[in-house]
């Protein structure tokens, strides 16, 4: 006979297991197994054209379709729901309308700054050209530039700015490897 105590027990594991299935499934959380951002779970929030996109945000984003294409095809990503085909990346924001970014070999600046661990990469971790266009950018309206602080990060130094029709959410980590 199961008494009061083992039903909610029961009922309980249920909903531990149940809930975090409804969140994938609706699109509210985000498993990031990447190098790019620390890897963990990432609650998300739907992005409009209402939300603030500060500097330092972390965001859901599709990237062009050309980049989505070579992130797939060389693996660095999986299949999933964007134009390309690919999945969404995690990037932070660092650029928005008006600044200026300058990609060179030394790395990315925004506004004469440089950002860490930016310069781009020649070669890929299996050996694949990789092309940074050395150039300046006037981030136009409804255009930001993503970045990650790691060196093998595929983003903005690599395929420009991304249009704000294409950040999906901005995320939040809920538990990563860096709050152990």
């Amino acid at each position: 006979m199961w008494g009061r105590g083992r039903i909610a027990v029961v009922l309980c594991l249920m909903l531990a297991l149940l809930v975090p299935i409804v969140l994938f499934a609706t699109g509210r959380l985000t498993l990031n197994v990447t190098a790019s951002v620390p890897v963990g779970l990432y609650w998300l929030d739907r992005f409009d054209s209402r939300t603030a996109l500060g500097n330092g945000r972390l965001v859901l984003t599709c990237v062009p379709p050309a980049a989505g294409r070579v992130a797939l095809a060389r693996h660095y990503v999986e299949s999933g729901s964007c134009q390309a085909g690919e999945t969404p990346f995690l990037k932070y924001v660092v650029a928005g309308p008006g600044d200026q970014v300058v990609v060179s070999a030394a790395g990315v600046a925004v506004n004469g700054e440089r950002l860490r661990i930016s310069a781009p990469l020649t070669r890929d971790s299996v050996g694949r050209s990789l092309y940074a266009e050395a150039r300046m950018y006037r981030l136009a309206a409804g255009n930001f530039w993503l970045y990650a602080p790691e060196v093998r990060s595929y983003d903005s130094r690599y395929f420009g700015p991304v249009a704000q029709v294409d950040i999906l959410a901005v995320a939040r980590p809920l538990f990563t490897e860096h709050q152990r």
